[in-house]
């Protein structure tokens, strides 16, 4: 018989354990998904984050949708979300699975675009000292702020294997405008002014890259690569197995993570307010014993050492005497330039430091006061941080790392380049912070990676810049990466530009728009050979890989030369690429999109006649002719030029039949010809078609 009062119990009972045994599922959203993100309108576009296993994660939109994924065994779920056409309401998204929800808010719907390559597009509006932006800071305090205009800022990462996410932040114009890219913000503020509708661009860089780092291995063309070996597969193939093996034993550290404060405090310097503890301080305790660290000599960069292309901090120590006259008087430090940032101490104290952002191009001079120069015994201790690329000292612009007496530089000075005691107290890797024991030379005693791995390797920007954002629908992608390709041959560089529009459409899209830039005049970039031609190839290969294209440009920065490392005149540049991307993508109707673009070349007697497009209003600065042509020797001489209508004509007495011409060839040069709208002809050589 049965006993229904047992049986209710039991199941009870049971119904309590299933209940209490439960797992809750938890709901992550990548931070790209999150308040004040915009999305392509009338599109799909994929939204990502993680959960338990097996949930069920449930979008409702307020425009009247609701879409489901199931987070996979990874625990990463993904969804594609349909879009309406732009407005200017602010959307809601609200995320849920069993147990969790997560509202998103204040969304726009309109144009994205994604700002990406070398430093030149990430370059800030308030500046990188010493280098600023015209006009950028008027632009941070005058200009009038856009509730529909707002950015992504995504965190450096570069990886051997793809990524599945990346750190990042919106930000809404007008609340943070200093540390937007500027050319990305006149690019957007154009679109903006044109389109009236809500516009969104993701700053998606990494500086120091080469082309092939964007560049995923199935598009990646045969003659890639060749500053690594040709054989790059095979190499890439055993670093892998290398940074595997290094990987597990920088993650057994003890870390934080690096992220900017709520109001884009710098992590390195501030977190709400409060400066980073670096944990490391006890080096600067007058006990401290370092006699067991090792040795190098200074000046050095970091790759000329055993600390190869690490990121991280090195702290460096020097121990020596004053001449007895000097105690009690001013003194001057002069360590030179440092590779990124520094603070240094002079007998435990503080006496100087350039903790701000892109100060690799200033001169270390630091000044201590007689005061505090009590006896001649001295220690120089100093922190060095590399944040990305090359680190360390690069040497002093006028002459040794010394101490100089402050009033008095006729007295000969203390040197103190030459042997410093090191150690390496903390590694970078993305945006992680990893201690190293300060007791123990854990870097010299691990097994090194016999390769840099940098953000210079084939395939790893694509794999942590790229590949996050797949599947994220966007309007077109403005772009510039070419100066660390710098000697390479136009097919070759031809072959990378274009294999780079291939992994952009690959993961964002067939019908995506590309506008570049052209390799822009920098003194600094091609530091020590202005004249020569070696960024021609480059140039030539990114005019020839748009051309004529559909949806695609090339920018002219000829007329922009600088003399330090980036240029100024980012406005010109980012009004430059909006104006293509409204006549080439939005089909606006302009009289000239671009500068004056070769057509077609001809020859009549000792002439050469090069037909242009975009030739309306045409004009060159005679006395700064930037035309040469050649004969059958390939020799090039200076051309004269005049204008006729929609050609050119150039010749010179030096060369009676001409074959070949080319335009703005020197690294380091002002290009003059434009059209009547002011826009600058591309660099380009051309060979007569006989």
């Amino acid at each position: 018989m049965i006993n229904y009062r047992q049986l209710i119990l039991f199941c009870f009972i049971a119904v309590s354990i299933i209940s209490c045994t439960k797992t809750e599922t938890v709901l992550k959203v990548s931070p790209y998904v999150s308040d004040g993100m915009i999305l392509q309108q009338s599109s799909q576009t994929r939204l990502w984050g993680k959960s338990t296993p097996g949930a069920t994660v449930k979008a409702i939109v307020d425009w009247g949708c609701t879409f489901t994924a199931t987070a996979k065994s990874d625990s990463i779920w993904e969804m594609m979300v349909v879009t309406p056409k732009a407005d200017d309401k602010r959307h809601k998204i609200t995320l849920s699975t069993d147990d969790e929800e997560v509202e998103i808010s204040d969304i726009l719907i309109g144009e994205i675009w994604i700002a990406a390559g070398e430093a030149l597009i990430e370059f800030p509006l308030a500046g990188w000292l010493p280098d600023t932006v015209d006009g950028g800071m008027r632009a941070i305090r005058e200009d009038e702020p856009d509730s529909l205009l707002r950015f992504f800022l995504a965190d450096h990462q570069y990886s051997i294997k793809p990524m599945t996410d990346i750190d990042g932040r919106w930000v809404y114009d007008g609340v943070d405008r200093c540390g937007v890219s500027a050319i990305s913000y006149y690019f957007a503020r154009q679109l903006r002014d044109s389109l009236h509708i809500p516009v969104g661009v993701i700053v998606n860089t990494l500086g120091g890259t080469r082309a092939e780092a964007w560049i995923t291995e199935d598009n990646m063309p045969k003659s890639a690569a060749g500053i690594y070996c040709q054989d790059w597969r095979k190499k890439m193939g055993e670093i892998t197995k290398e940074v595997e093996k290094y990987d597990r034993w920088l993650v057994s550290h003890k870390h934080r993570t690096l992220k900017y404060g709520p109001n884009g405090e710098d992590p390195y310097i501030e977190v709400g307010g409060n400066k980073v503890n670096y944990r490391d301080e006890t080096i600067l305790m007058s006990d401290y014993d370092y006699s067991s660290w090792r040795t190098m000599t200074l000046p050095s960069k970091w790759s000329q050492t055993p600390l190869t292309s690490l990121q991280g901090i090195c702290w460096y120590i020097k121990s020596d005497t004053l001449p007895q006259s000097w105690v009690g008087k001013d003194i001057e430090i002069h360590l030179g330039y440092i590779d990124d940032r520094d603070v240094t101490y002079f007998n435990g104290y503080e006496v100087g430091s350039h903790m701000q952002a892109n100060q690799y191009g200033s001169n270390r001079v630091y000044r201590v006061k007689g005061s505090d120069i009590k006896t001649r015994d001295f220690t120089i201790a100093i922190r060095v941080i590399n944040t990305g690329g090359d680190g360390g000292f690069k040497g002093c612009p006028d002459g040794r790392m010394r101490i100089e007496l402050a009033k008095d530089k006729s007295k000969k000075p203390c040197y103190i380049d030459g042997e410093w005691a090191y150690r390496m107290t903390a590694i970078k890797r993305g945006n992680e912070l990893y201690d190293m024991n300060l007791d123990i030379d854990e870097w010299n005693g691990h097994d090194k990676l016999t390769w840099y791995y940098d953000e210079k390797l084939p395939t790893v920007a694509a794999n942590g810049m790229i590949i996050p954002f797949r599947q994220v629908a966007t309007r077109g992608v403005i772009w510039y990466n070419c100066e660390h390709n710098e000697s390479d041959a136009d097919t070759t560089f031809r072959a990378l530009n274009e294999a780079n529009i291939k992994t952009f459409e690959k993961y964002l899209g067939s019908d995506i728009s590309f506008y570049q830039i052209q390799a822009v005049p920098s003194m600094e970039a091609y530091m020590g050979e202005p004249n020569s031609t070696s960024i021609l190839g480059v140039r030539k290969a990114q005019y020839e890989t748009t051309k004529d294209k559909a949806r695609r440009g090339t920018v002219s920065a000829i007329d922009l030369a600088w003399s330090g490392y980036h240029t100024p005149y980012k406005r010109p540049l980012g009004e430059r690429l909006a104006r293509m991307a409204l006549s080439r993508t939005y089909g606006i109707e302009m009289k000239n999109d671009a500068g004056p673009e070769p057509v077609s070349m001809t020859s009549s007697s000792s002439l050469l006649l090069i037909r242009f497009k975009n030739h309306e209003g045409m004009s060159i600065d005679a006395n700064s002719c930037q035309f040469e042509i050649a004969g059958d020797d390939g020799e090039f001489y200076i051309a004269t030029t005049f204008i006729k209508g929609e050609e050119i004509a150039v010749f010179s007495h030096a060369v009676p039949h001409p074959k070949r011409v080319r335009y703005a060839s020197r690294n380091m040069i002002e290009g003059t010809l434009k059209n009547g709208e002011g826009l600058p002809c591309v660099a380009f050589e051309m060979t007569l078609n006989e």
